[in-house]
């Protein structure tokens, strides 16, 4: 038998072969196709933290190393930090307590659960500067002039410290004066190099532009245009054509509306009572969108809307500026709010401002109504009053 395969029949080399699917392999692996490319990159990550400790957690104790809670880049999932003080003065011994005017040293440390993982960092310390900024005195003075050197000394380094995982990196000094009494403030600002990445193939052209996201917008055109509506909302008098499948995606209370046998599924024309028209614009632009505006002005109303119709996030938001905004004209208001709806985080501020001016608010029109209509908030007041510092 011949075994001459002819000048253009030589045999493939070992390894290599042909899927129709996914193109040439070699050895199992994809080859990339003309006119793509592959590359490789160590990206440079950041990270900072800040850890307050009161003055009486540093004196007097017998530690020789305080350490923080761990914290991290979103971005890189198997590198912790860690930042931690150690006793830093030669006349203590290893038990002696941390005393006024000694110094501790500010380390950093990061942990992984990748074996012989290393990274290249380069850190800089701000401690107490915004804690001694008001105050004018000589020796607090001494003490930010001290602060703001930490920073020149570490946040200057041009090449960047090789750390182990478990090995902590002093980046500066912290010096304790004996006649400042304010928590002690450090800040640490990080930047470090991961692991390299594998090298996986990129597009053809590297000038190739990504244009931006139009999720939002085109949602929002699409409630404004109406367009393949299949449900309308009535409220205020006027009228919104929408999407029942969005309604339904985005609240489980319209979901049970329109899926179950209900007139407003056979209709599917919903009446929605107690609800102004710009309140229900925003409610169903929060719905189609993620977004919301005008929340400091219709925020109590939003609030109503997005806890009948079970949408937390909203209501959240809502919360949240409330809560900003809360003073002794409106407190009693948004306590009466936040308890009908059950936003506890709000009804927690908005008690803590009617202690702070309970002189202010006692006998007002709010307060009788607050009394005849939520007694047991009487006593949250009364009892968190107790304990609250009473104004001059």
């Amino acid at each position: 038998m011949s075994t001459d395969h002819g000048p253009d029949q030589r045999p493939p080399p070992k390894g290599h072969g042909c899927d129709a699917k996914k193109g040439p392999t070699w050895d199992g692996e994809e080859v990339c196709r003309a006119g793509e490319w592959s590359f490789t990159r160590r990206p440079l990550l950041h990270v900072s933290h800040t850890w307050v400790l009161e003055r009486r957690a540093l004196l007097g104790c017998d530690w020789t190393l305080l350490t923080s809670r761990r914290f991290g880049s979103r971005q890189d999932d198997d590198v912790t930090w860690t930042v931690s003080l150690e006793v830093d003065n030669s006349g203590c011994t290893s038990e002696s307590p941390l005393r006024a005017a000694d110094s501790a040293r500010v380390c950093v440390a990061f942990g992984t659960a990748v074996l012989h993982k290393r990274v290249f960092l380069r850190a800089a310390l701000r401690a107490q500067e915004e804690a001694v900024r008001a105050d004018e005195s000589a020796a607090a003075l001494e003490v930010l002039r001290a602060a703001r050197d930490y920073c020149a000394n570490t946040a200057g380094r041009d090449g960047m410290t090789r750390l182990d995982p478990n090995r902590r990196e002093c980046i500066g000094t912290l010096y304790l004066a004996e006649y400042d009494t304010t928590p002690v403030t450090v800040r640490v600002d990080i930047a470090y190099f991961s692991d390299v990445e594998e090298a996986r193939p990129g597009p053809a052209a590297e000038s190739l532009c990504v244009p931006p996201c139009s999720l939002s917008a085109d949602m929002e055109a699409l409630l404004t245009e109406g367009r393949l509506a299949d449900a309308v909302l009535v409220a205020d008098g006027r009228e919104w054509r929408v999407h029942k499948a969005i309604l339904v995606a985005r609240s489980p209370v319209f979901a049970a509306m329109f899926e179950h046998d209900m007139a407003e599924s056979k209709s599917s024309r919903v009446t929605i009572g107690d609800v102004s028209a710009d309140v229900l614009d925003q409610v169903l632009r929060y719905m189609y969108t993620g977004k919301v505006d005008h929340i400091r002005v219709l925020g109590v109303d939003l609030l109503a809307v997005a806890d009948r119709y079970a949408l937390p996030r909203l209501k959240a938001l809502c919360e949240e500026e409330l809560a900003r905004s809360v003073s002794h004209d409106n407190a009693l208001d948004v306590l009466l709010t936040a308890d009908l709806h059950s936003a506890k985080e709000l009804r927690c501020a908005a008690l803590q401002c009617v202690c702070s001016n309970i002189h202010k608010v006692l006998g007002s029109d709010a307060w009788k109504e607050l009394v005849r209509l939520r007694p047991h908030l009487l006593h949250q007041v009364l009892a968190m009053c107790v304990n609250y510092p009473i104004p001059d």
